[in-house]
């Protein structure tokens, strides 16, 4: 039922909060209603396969290792006592949502910077917030986050397009992404001249070029998408692995089988798909501890959700996820 409420766009709409269009832009890809919206989106679907995640992971494997060394060393420091390790866990899944989404095209700094002020975007997107941005309220220190991520982002897209244009291997989501946008610029130049190559495949689906701007929203949208929850939920998983000592045993099993015994050996899609009991660990814990309980969406029209209920216009069918 949850996915049908995502997945009919013609019904209904993303309800927020109205300072996020101040924060993420009116413009934004997720603001765009109906037909505009799914065209939007399957241009960015691509990203997303099975083969497009199996080149992020090098970049991932990168992070990890650096940071769990780095865990190693904020424990040795502490001297058996306590650490608070979220806000350890909100740099970590920056850095590799950042390196993710636009490689290392941003530096190890504006990472660090984005970690540190990110919470500042969370808090002015609360439900009870002004909903105009004042000097020196939360939601004014949210529009300053925000715009300095967003910046940042527009000078990865400029990167990625002068090394894409250079043919470079694609190496990040936005490689991803612009390398589509000159493969059909290049058929729709190619197609106007009537030189379309016979063995050149139609890029499907065909993008238009987007502005850097553009790109730096999108990208922004998935940061946002993937910052606090899967932060909240890299906690609790580290919490509960460490009261269930018989489960972490298991797991540190299966990625030591899967990667040969070799606890530093890279990991291939193949081998991340085979580690069963690890997947179902990440699983039950969200289902134990889920990161979000809902998003809204409300019904622009009359929206028959059931053979029995229609939800009239203007309800809130909140999707329980």
């Amino acid at each position: 039922m949850a996915r049908k409420v995502f997945n009919s766009p013609a019904y209904v709409k993303p309800c927020v909060v109205d300072v996020a269009h101040k924060l993420l832009g009116a413009d934004n890809w997720v603001f765009l209603d109906g037909k505009a919206h799914v065209e939007f989106r399957k241009g960015l679907n691509g990203l997303f396969t099975r083969k497009a995640l199996d080149t992020y992971l090098p970049g991932q494997e990168e992070v990890y290792k650096r940071y769990l060394q780095h865990f190693l060393d904020v424990t040795k420091e502490a001297g058996g006592k306590p650490v608070p390790f979220m806000p350890e866990f909100r740099e970590l899944m920056c850095a590799v949502s950042c390196r993710t989404f636009v490689g290392h095209y941003i530096s190890d700094e504006a990472v660090k910077k984005i970690a540190d002020d990110y919470y500042l975007i969370t808090a002015a997107l609360e439900l009870v917030n002004f909903p105009i941005i004042i000097p020196f309220t939360k939601t004014w220190y949210g529009k300053k986050a925000a715009d300095m991520v967003l910046a940042e982002f527009s000078k990865c897209a400029v990167k990625s397009k002068v090394r894409m244009a250079a043919g470079g291997e694609i190496s990040c989501i936005m490689d991803g992404w612009v390398k589509q946008m000159i493969d059909s610029k290049r058929w729709r130049e190619l197609e106007a001249k009537g030189q379309v190559p016979e063995d050149m495949e139609k890029p499907n689906p065909l993008l238009r070029d987007f502005t850097d701007y553009e790109i730096s929203q999108t990208v922004f949208t998935f940061l946002f998408a993937s910052q606090d929850a899967t932060s909240s939920a890299a906690t609790w998983l580290f919490q509960t692995l460490a009261q269930r000592p018989d489960v972490l045993d298991r797991v540190r099993e299966e990625n030591l089988k899967v990667r040969n015994g070799d606890i530093h050996a890279p990991l291939n899609m193949d081998q991340l798909e085979s580690t069963k009991y690890t997947r179902a660990v990440v699983k039950e814990l969200l289902r134990y501890r889920p990161p979000v309980i809902m998003t809204p969406y409300m019904a622009k029209k009359a929206f028959p959700i059931t053979d029995t209920y229609t939800a009239p216009k203007g309800e809130f069918p909140f999707s329980s996820l």
